[in-house]
């Protein structure tokens, strides 16, 4: 089923925002630092490095090394008149195509600028003190707290409804001192808006989508080996155009500089959807100005923990070679009808040399597609151009699809780098996911795990991947249970407001599924929501009665909330369900 803009969690208006055009070189961030990784998060999308050539992606913290440059989104598909539209960047040499601030009208872009160019940093800790104490003498709420771009300015043409925000009252309206606070993930989040609307893109020369994203980088801070060494990001990519686009992929773009950034090589893990890089031989040496791992070479990847929703079709569609993403997406052969997410479907790279960076917006959507700027399709064995005839969605996956996905069921032999005799360079990966219709008004979700990991105890370039496969599983496990490692809930959404709905009681809590909703009276309908614990309602209906079952058993496990509500009064209540 598509994701439309409407949260339970949001009003629609308060603190109001204008929408802007970033125009600095070097656009406001912060840094997401609260374990072993240090990261710098950019207002207007493209992550880690400062625009001028700092890296800013440091792991492990504090030691001056380095393993990516920078990340980016990109996004591309077709309108109904065959209208490739396209946004994406690499390094925004002639200018990003992504804007910081929400869409609006556009006479104020330009006016409004310096107001979007910023990030929101907020901790869980910072909001459990500020919903214990909201109300007391003398307290002083954080900044970003108070700022935070619940609201938009709906004068200006920005969305009444923009970051997530619990609404303890109800009316809609982003009031901290009331007691509403920010709906965040992890236990440090930062969280920007930015648009491709703002500019005519001359990142890629593509015509934009008019798509409004919302990112939120977090992490959590957890001793747990995998935890410590993981940042993630959520996107939410809302269409704020009458246009319906087809063949539409989603990809985050990655250049990799593992230390000594000249030899690298890269791979992807078809079955955990996942790609990465790591060092070309067994010593990462400095180079380039830049520090290396010397005798123990890490490796640092990029995992699809979830994609945008896979077209609904009235089936409940099943893992199969023929399936783009289905093998590591969710929701395949469960017994649900259109709950598929789709996984990382395409795996493409490209090097400093003979492969070059893409020029146009055509350049852009082939190597989403996995398809060599020239038109060639990338093809299984030697760099992916030279190697056998048969096409592939996903280059240098090792042993790790053994059922041939991406390349008709036809099983071949393991495909490395290093197996085909490559030199080692500067390398660049692109993970994508399609193809999906991404309908008007429609919202979809894009989330990505970047992991790091590094065996201290053994030497050689290959030496962490088996302790990154396991962090890769670890991540992914406890992503589908809405938890960190350290049982830390996702979201602080799961956090329940004050009821207000008398003699309703909800058991058992924690449930395998069926839970019972009894009530002391029933002087009217009572409506129910379940929301996730990302603030996406995923269940609603009506108890009647005095007593009811409900049925959630086809949710995975982990916290939701359960939201009851009559025309004078509502009650909400966390519940956990269990395998």
């Amino acid at each position: 089923m598509k994701k439309y803009n409407s949260l339970i969690i949001s009003g629609f208006a308060g603190l109001l925002f204008a929408c802007a055009l970033h125009l600095s070189a070097q656009p406001n961030a912060s840094q997401l630092n609260i374990n072993n990784i240090d990261a710098r998060i950019n207002s207007h999308g493209g992550l880690f490095w400062d625009l001028t050539g700092n890296k800013g992606f440091e792991v492990p913290a504090g030691s001056g090394r380095h393993s990516i440059y920078a990340s980016t989104l990109w996004i591309g598909g077709f309108d109904p008149s065959g209208q490739l539209t396209l946004s994406g960047e690499t390094y925004g040499v002639s200018g990003p195509d992504f804007m910081a601030g929400p869409i609006c009208d556009p006479a104020h872009y330009q006016s409004n600028a310096v107001l979007w160019d910023r990030v929101w940093r907020i901790t869980r800790n910072e909001i459990d003190l500020h919903r214990a104490n909201y109300g007391q003498p003398g307290y002083v709420a954080p900044a970003d707290l108070l700022s935070w771009p619940g609201n938009g300015d709906v004068s200006k043409g920005e969305a009444a409804i923009l970051a997530p925000f619990r609404d303890v009252n109800g009316d809609g309206i982003y009031q901290p001192m009331s007691g509403d606070y920010p709906i965040i993930r992890g236990d440090l989040a930062i969280y920007s808006i930015f648009n491709d609307a703002a500019v005519a893109n001359p990142g890629t020369g593509g015509q934009p989508l008019s798509v409004e994203v919302h990112q939120m980088a977090y992490a959590f801070d957890c001793n747990d080996p995998a935890e410590a060494n993981t940042i993630y990001l959520n996107y939410r990519l809302i269409n704020r155009s009458a246009t319906n686009y087809t063949d539409t992929y989603l990809g985050m773009w990655t250049d990799f500089d593992v230390g000594g950034p000249q030899d690298d090589y890269v791979g992807c893990d078809v079955g955990r959807g996942a790609y990465f890089a790591y060092n070309g031989d067994d010593f990462d040496e400095n180079s380039t100005g830049s520090l290396g791992y010397l005798d123990y070479p890490p490796v640092q990847g990029v995992m699809v923990l979830g994609g945008p929703m896979r077209d609904m079709d009235g089936t409940d569609n099943s893992v199969a070679t023929s399936e783009p993403g289905s093998v590591n997406g969710i929701g395949y052969g469960d017994g649900i009808t259109d709950n598929e997410r789709l996984g990382m479907s395409n795996f493409m790279y490209y090097t400093n040399a003979p492969l070059f960076d893409p020029s146009t917006a055509a350049d852009f959507y082939n190597y989403l597609r996995s398809i060599w700027p020239n038109g060639q399709l990338l093809t299984h064995g030697d760099n992916g151009s030279l190697g056998s005839n048969l096409p592939t969605q996903y280059a240098f996956p090792g042993n790790s699809n053994p059922d041939g996905h991406g390349h008709f069921g036809i099983v071949q032999p393991a495909w490395t780098m290093g197996g085909e005799g490559l030199l080692g360079n500067d390398v660049r990966g692109l993970g994508s996911c399609g193809p999906f219709t991404f309908e008007a008004g429609s919202e979809e979700e894009f989330d990505l795990a970047f992991v790091y990991a590094r065996d201290p105890q053994q030497t050689g370039a290959l030496a962490a991947l088996p302790l990154f496969e396991s962090y890769l599983d670890d991540v992914k496990a406890n992503y589908a249970m809405r938890q960190s490692a350290c049982g830390t809930a996702l979201a602080t959404s799961i956090i329940a407001v004050e009821p207000t709905l008398a003699g309703v009681e909800v058991f058992p809590n924690p449930s395998r599924g069926w839970v019972t909703v009894d009530r002391s009276e029933s002087p009217s309908p009572l409506q129910y929501e379940l929301v996730d614990a990302t603030g996406r309602t995923v269940k609603q209906g009506t108890v009647s009665g005095t007593s009811q079952q409900l049925d959630f058993s086809q949710f995975s496990a982990g916290w939701y909330l359960i939201r009851f509500q009559t025309e004078e009064s509502f009650q909400s209540m966390p519940l956990l369900l269990q395998p």
